[in-house]
């Protein structure tokens, strides 16, 4: 099992400059970009569509998964959209934590934020690290009710007036097939959705905030059921709690190569 580090509730450290990225981590992109439709990245994801939110939150399991090469990644994360991947109009704003030696220079998890304006094309940027703020038109970022940065509306076209249609909550790695076989990373613990909450990385306490800016638990809908890319890799189950702080949660995990998850 990979290194247990606690948990944490999303938070920004908002910087004045992009994270300049060389070359080879650039590969994080072309796994972000095309992650829902080729095999560069494996994403397991439990998605919440088809609604207007203003805001969503999460408190995640941090671990420490091994990554195989520098330009890979492992990551766990919250995406809030609007727009799609057809037409390149997907606004995009993310945060999570990941493990990338390319970017950070070590094998440590680090707190990240990203946003692009045109599905991860011309459009994309690093910051180390949501609430909105209705008065300013931005969307905030807040660590245990302390707003601590933010991303202003002037960067977006589509989530510039703070209404996203799409939240998503999962887990990510890039996979950039080493010797024509599937990578090694790890996403989460290593270990599978079936290994439970003693064992596998979770997110819990998953809540969307909607146009009444009231925040509610993350919607069991049917039709946006948990899913994995490469589910002999990695997983992902979803559940609920009600009446605990745990509320509607997932399980995810995998480690990778095995006899069961080649290229």
């Amino acid at each position: 099992m990979e290194n247990y580090l606690g948990t944490v509730l999303f938070f920004i450290f908002l910087w004045s400059s992009c994270l300049q990225l060389s070359e080879s981590a650039e590969f994080g992109f072309a796994g972000r970009k095309y992650s829902r439709f080729d095999a560069t990245a494996n994403v397991v994801d439990a998605p919440a569509s088809h609604h207007e939110f203003r805001g969503a939150s999460a408190t995640f399991s941090m671990w420490q998964p091994y990554v195989e090469l520098p330009s890979e990644f492992s990551l766990a994360q919250i995406w809030i959209t609007a727009g799609n991947y057809q037409d390149n109009s997907l606004n995009s704003i993310e945060v999570g934590w990941q493990v990338c030696e390319e970017i950070y220079g070590d094998n440590l998890p680090h707190l990240f934020v990203f946003w692009t304006r045109d599905a991860y094309n011309s459009t994309h940027c690093y910051k180390y690290a949501y609430l909105r703020d209705a008065g300013n038109e931005i969307w905030v970022l807040a660590l245990d009710g302390e707003n601590v940065g933010y991303w202003p509306a002037s960067l977006f076209n589509l989530l510039n007036d703070g209404v996203a249609t799409n939240v998503d909550w999962g887990g990510e790695i890039v996979n950039s097939e080493p010797d024509g076989r599937h990578t090694k990373t790890v996403m989460g613990s290593g270990q599978f959705a079936e290994a439970g909450l003693k064992s596998a990385a979770y997110i819990r306490s998953m809540k969307t905030r909607n146009l009444q800016n009231e925040e509610v638990a993350a919607p069991l809908d049917p039709n946006n059921r948990p899913f994995a890319t490469k589910s002999s890799c990695y997983d992902v189950r979803r559940f609920s709690d009600p009446s605990s702080v745990w509320g509607t949660y997932i399980v995810y995990g995998g480690a990778g190569l095995s006899s069961k998850c080649q290229v």
